[in-house]
């Protein structure tokens, strides 16, 4: 999401959190859990990704269905 504040990413994801939670999908509820980070300078596509995931991983330890910033 270029030109979006991690803040701004947060919220777009969380948007996407509920619209996937309250969508009758089957007789069981979907949920997701997000992890969202922002470019540092000096990052590698590597670097990047691993804040990433430390941030899903965050998401899904509060018990999922969770937005997390890394």
């Amino acid at each position: 999401m270029p030109d979006t504040s991690i803040d701004e990413a947060s919220s777009a994801l969380e948007r996407l959190r509920c619209a996937i939670e309250e969508y009758h999908w089957q007789p069981v509820t979907i949920t997701a859990s997000f992890g969202v980070t922002g470019y540092l300078s000096g990052d590698t596509g590597e670097s990047l990704m691993a804040r990433a995931d430390v941030a899903l991983y965050t998401a899904k330890h509060l018990g999922r269905n969770h937005v997390a910033k890394g």
